[in-house]
Formats: C-alpha cells, sequence, structure tokens
C-alpha cells in the first residue's frame, strides 16, 4: 500500500489553476510511483469556482481584482 501525499489538483488538473489553466509539472508524476495522490484545490473547497478572480492579501483581508472581500473563502 502506497503512502498517500495531498497535492493541489492544479499540478495535475488542467483547469484548476485561478485563471483555468493549471501548474502541471513532469516531475511530480513520479512521485505518483511511490505516493498515491489525493488532489485537492482549497480554493474550489473554500467555494469559490474555477476559473476566477485572481485575489491578493491586502490589509489582512483576500481582495480579488474587482475588490470583493473573499477572505472568508481562503480561510
Amino acid at each position: 500500500m502506497k503512502e498517500k501525499l495531498l497535492i493541489s489538483a492544479c499540478f495535475l488538473k488542467s483547469g484548476f489553476k485561478y485563471d483555468g489553466t493549471d501548474n502541471f509539472d513532469e516531475k511530480i508524476l513520479k512521485l505518483q510511483e511511490k505516493y498515491e495522490f489525493i488532489l485537492i484545490c482549497p480554493e474550489v473547497d473554500g467555494g469559490l469556482a474555477t476559473p476566477r478572480l485572481p485575489s491578493e492579501c491586502k490589509d489582512g483581508k483576500v481582495i480579488n481584482n474587482i475588490g470583493q472581500d473573499v477572505t472568508e473563502n481562503f480561510n
């Protein structure tokens, strides 16, 4: 039985990054030889869509690029 590894879905699945693309990296596939991947997307799990507007931390809050406070989704 392989050890489990929690990994961001955007490293393996297209469309999971905030802009609808991915961060696919061929090197990560090699980890599947040793680990069973458990894919997550914290932002989607927090209720945000994919694709979604880019967001940044500002003054202790997370604000998207049109000024909406999405802090709760990231928490």
